[in-house]
């Protein structure tokens, strides 16, 4: 789980805005963890960059930018960009492969 929570936050990083003047504090403020145990596991990767009190990592995600008219000024960037950096197919393949490769150390 902690190899998908990291997978997932260097590509939220990747295509998370950029402010022009100064940026790159939504992307380093894009973190993660991994919780739970056995299987009952979650990853939960939150962007809680905040300017005086205003939360405009969660402003951006939910598309607020676009509503009032404003445009992503960095190509390759997204405002969805937890969302868009979601890869479930590819996480779910590594999750498959690590319980096989446990299970025939195991005798299986």
């Amino acid at each position: 789980m902690d190899e998908i929570k990291d997978d997932w936050v260097r590509r939220a990083r990747d295509i998370a805005p950029i402010a022009p003047k100064g940026g790159g504090n939504l992307r380093r403020q894009i973190a993660g963890e991994a919780e739970g145990n056995d299987l009952n596991q979650t990853v939960i990767v939150t962007a809680n960059a905040s300017q005086k009190g205003f939360n405009y990592g969660y402003y951006i995600h939910e598309g607020h930018m676009a509503e009032a008219g404003k445009k992503l000024r960095t190509e390759g960037t997204v405002e969805e960009f937890l969302d868009q950096s979601a890869d479930e197919a590819k996480w779910k393949r590594w999750l498959e492969e690590d319980i096989a490769e446990a299970l025939k150390k195991a005798g299986w």
